[in-house]
């Protein structure tokens, strides 16, 4: 049973999501891989109670001495630091012989050898902010200058959740060192939503990974996690699984993966604990606002990662990220080729979004005439669902065949408002917009459609897009940003257009009749 099967509406086995349990058992090795690393194990004198199999069956693994190691690969083990002296690996200079003897015993059975060895940030997808009134008044009249709850539920026609049921909360990534303060919240919920009468004090819960801090106020020291070691903690057999020549956290420093515990700084503003692996269960659905540039990580590292949001796809788990706020670049200035990401004439998209078991939201301004913030191209493929859709609607997208990856994956999938959000920051009130905004607003409607789906004892809605492909709701106005060419006499971006675009994705919600889909899926 394929992973679409299980996310496609009209199949037999739709909604049947695995646990993590049979996730692992699904991706486990060929058990005559696992025989045969073992035979040559213990025809090269390990003894076979020493051998055994990881948790997630990702790995052959035993203890031994260096020197057996040595013998065991053919290889010269040393000690080495950093200049710094602040850390220390063991590493293998040199093969005893010219072939490598694992490639020649094992084939293709084996990627890599563990416990030898004891860029390009993410972003946040926030495109403008701007100072507002000391103490705005807000309702329904000034949605047009000040965005809050009440005004996406009226134009979306959102109902408030009214079957609750525990473990479907909503889930926010951060990262960066990004943090909320309890204050500023204290006095946004109590000015913004007085009928609610929300006591002071109601806060979200952290589930902190790897020495993060959740609030501002109780800041001493301390950094968010990225996408790794956030997979890592909501998957602990991401700690250690291997794919495409890539296992557990990267060590290339294009990958700028940190290092636990952090040797480097004493604690606390480095974390002096273990990696944190399996430590939390993901939530039904999962609201990310941050991405990177795709040309500046490995190829191999985005596969292994984009892997792993198929595996929560597979679970039931709705993975919502942002698709950025720089037009069809993933930064300002970004179209270039993939090895030159500031040179050429090829728009550089983001990650993750270019990962297909994503849903990537793009926004728009209320009257959706500029919708300017979303982009298209990956070199992640395209799957069936999306296949003809995507590459249909070009057919009536002009001017642009040359600056965009006719293979790749086009994003955004859908879209919704992401201007004038009001916020409270160091006690001042400010408006600001970007995707940041646009994707937690899909991930709550979907959410409460997953609230009405637990309530009727079916299954989340996990790996969304074929559905969402199948009701398009459509923005015909308006285009996204482009950059100059390199004549400097245009501006290269894309135009909406009817059907699915590389502007809005397929449009904006509509609750009522996503509800009513969905719900009865």
């Amino acid at each position: 049973m394929t992973f679409l099967h299980r996310s496609t509406p009209g199949s037999a086995n739709y909604g049947k999501h695995m646990t993590s349990e049979e996730v692992i058992n699904f991706f486990a090795p060929a058990q005559s891989s696992v025989d045969a690393v073992i035979d040559w194990l213990t025809s090269s004198g390990i003894e076979r109670q020493r051998i055994s199999q990881s948790v997630n069956k990702q790995w052959i693994q035993f203890d031994a001495a260096a020197e057996e190691a040595e013998d065991l690969l053919l290889a010269d083990l040393y000690f080495w630091e950093d200049g710094a002296g602040s850390h220390r690996v063991i590493a293998c200079i040199r093969l005893r012989q010219k072939k490598n003897v694992l490639k020649r015993k094992l084939k293709k059975r084996e990627q890599k050898v563990s416990g030898l060895a004891d860029g390009p940030h993410a972003s946040n997808n926030i495109a403008y902010i701007s100072a507002a009134d000391d103490i705005p008044f807000v309702n329904s009249t000034t949605c047009s200058s000040f965005i809050i709850a009440h005004c996406v539920r009226v134009q979306y026609g959102i109902v408030n959740g009214t079957t609750a049921a525990p473990g479907n909360e909503l889930g926010i990534f951060k990262d960066l060192n990004d943090h909320y303060s309890t204050a500023d919240l204290d006095q946004f919920l109590q000015n913004a939503y007085p009928s609610l009468e929300i006591p002071a004090g109601t806060y979200s819960e952290n589930r902190l990974v790897d020495g993060a801090i959740g609030s501002w106020e109780d800041l001493v020291a301390g950094v968010g996690p990225d996408f790794g070691t956030f997979l890592d903690a909501i998957d602990g057999s991401y700690c250690s699984y291997s794919a495409f020549n890539e296992t557990g956290d990267c060590t290339d420093p294009a990958c700028f993966d940190p290092y636990y515990p952090d040797t480097n700084y004493p604690a606390p503003i480095g974390y002096q604990g273990q990696l944190q692996c399996g430590v939390y269960k993901p939530t039904n659905v999962i609201s990310i606002s941050y991405g990177a540039i795709e040309d500046l990580l490995p190829n191999n590292y985005q596969y292994r990662q984009c892997n792993e949001y198929l595996k929560l796809g597979l679970q039931g788990v709705t993975v919502v990220i942002s698709s950025g706020d720089s037009g069809v670049a993933s930064r300002v200035g970004y179209i270039g080729s993939n090895e030159e990401p500031t040179v050429g004439t090829i728009f550089t998209p983001s990650l993750p979004q270019t990962c297909p078991y994503l849903l990537t939201v793009g926004d728009y301004q209320k009257d959706a005439v500029q919708a300017y913030f979303d982009t298209i191209e990956s070199s992640l493929p395209f799957k069936s669902y999306d296949q003809i859709i995507v590459n249909g609607s070009f057919d009536n997208i002009r001017n642009v065949d040359q600056v965009y990856n006719h293979g790749g994956r086009g994003y955004p999938v859908v879209a919704a408002i992401g201007e004038n959000q009001l916020i409270v920051y160091g006690g001042d009130y400010y408006t600001i917009g970007g995707t940041s905004l646009s994707a937690p607003l899909w991930a709550s409607i979907l959410t409460l459609i997953n609230e009405k789906r637990i309530a009727s004892g079916k299954s989340t809605l996990g790996f969304i897009n074929p559905a969402l492909y199948a009701h398009p709701e459509v923005i015909t106005e308006g285009n996204n940003n482009g950059c100059s060419s390199p004549d400097e006499s245009a501006l290269w971006g894309f135009p909406a257009a009817t059907g699915w675009d590389p502007v809005t994705g397929l449009g904006s919600p509509n609750f009522t009749a996503l509800e009513l889909v969905l719900v009865n899926l």
